[in-house]
């Protein structure tokens, strides 16, 4: 799998290798569903871009900035996870309609910047709940 970033050599103090990022997450080689260059469009959680529907995967996201990918509803169930990183220009918001993301509202999203590492993490330890985080 190679490693992601926005142009240019991989730089470990800016880039995610994940590849070595799932294997630790996971101890091991695990069959991910991988897909390059999702492209997010719509701007709610009813007209965003679906995500795929096996877990766990890695996405990396193209578009323009204001536009979003839904976690479709069933895919939030213990021990669900994907890795998600924004390769456009601007912000990105991921919407999960019908479940929570951090405790919040699903269908209000999260928005996953286009600065630092432009890098997230997703899991779910309870049915309808994801938790995201990491983009430094």
């Amino acid at each position: 799998m190679p490693n992601y970033q926005m142009g240019g050599a991989f730089d470990p103090t800016r880039d995610v290798d994940l590849q070595a990022t799932l294997k630790s997450l996971t101890g091991g080689d695990v069959p991910w569903t991988a897909v390059d260059g999702v492209l997010a469009t719509g701007a709610t959680g009813s007209t965003a871009t679906a995500l795929p529907l096996t877990t766990p995967f890695v996405v990396t996201v193209t578009g323009v900035s204001g536009a979003g990918v839904r976690l479709e509803p069933g895919t939030a169930r213990p021990g669900a996870a994907f890795i998600l990183k924004n390769l456009t220009t601007g912000a990105i918001t991921i919407y999960a309609p019908s479940m929570t993301i951090n405790t919040i509202s699903g269908a209000t999203g999260v928005v996953l910047t286009a600065t630092g590492n432009k890098t997230i993490i997703g899991f779910c330890a309870l049915a309808g709940t994801w938790q995201i985080g990491m983009n430094t």
